[in-house]
C-alpha cells in the first residue's frame, strides 16, 4: 500500500516539476527573443548613425579642393590602368591564366560546399567541434548563423 501511495505522490510532484521546466523553457525562449529583437533594433540604430557619419565625412572630403585634385588624378590613372589591363587580357597567355584562375576558384567553392556538409555530418556523428587534419593540426568546426532580410 505504501508503494501505491509513493507512486501517487511521485506522480503528483512530478507534474509541477514538468510545468516548472516548461515555464523555464518558455522564459528562456522569451528572453532570447527579447535579446534578439533588442540587438536587431540596436544594429539598425547604429547603421543609421554610420550612414550619417559617412555622409558628413564624404561632404568634408568633397569640400576640399586639394582632395578633389587628387581624386581627379586617381580617376585618370584608373582609366589608364583599365586600358592597359584590357590590352594585356587580350593576349592568349593571360587569357588562359585567367580561365585557369576562374576554374580553380569554382573548384574551391565546390569543395567548400561539400566540406561544409561533411563537417555538419562529422559534428552530428562524433559530437566534437575539433578535427585533426592530415598534417596533424587541430582544426575547430565553427557554426555561423546570420540574419538576413526576407
Amino acid at each position: 500500500m505504501d508503494d501505491q501511495n509513493t507512486s501517487i505522490d511521485n506522480s503528483l510532484t512530478s507534474v509541477p516539476e514538468e510545468e516548472m521546466e516548461n515555464q523555464e523553457t518558455v522564459d528562456t525562449a522569451m528572453q532570447v527573443d527579447f535579446l534578439v529583437k533588442s540587438l536587431i533594433a540596436e544594429q539598425g540604430t547604429l547603421t543609421e548613425q554610420l550612414k550619417e557619419q559617412r555622409a558628413m565625412l564624404k561632404d568634408a572630403l568633397q569640400s576640399s579642393g586639394e582632395y578633389q585634385d587628387v581624386e581627379e588624378k586617381i580617376r585618370d590613372l584608373s582609366k589608364q590602368k583599365k586600358q592597359i589591363r584590357q590590352k594585356l587580357m587580350s593576349t592568349e597567355a593571360v587569357r588562359q591564366a585567367q580561365e585557369e584562375v576562374t576554374s580553380i576558384q569554382e573548384s574551391i567553392k565546390t569543395i567548400d560546399k561539400k566540406l561544409s556538409s561533411y563537417l555538419q555530418q562529422y559534428l552530428e556523428t562524433y559530437h566534437s567541434r575539433t578535427i585533426e587534419d592530415q598534417d596533424g593540426k587541430l582544426r575547430e568546426i565553427v557554426t555561423l548563423y546570420k540574419l538576413v532580410k526576407k
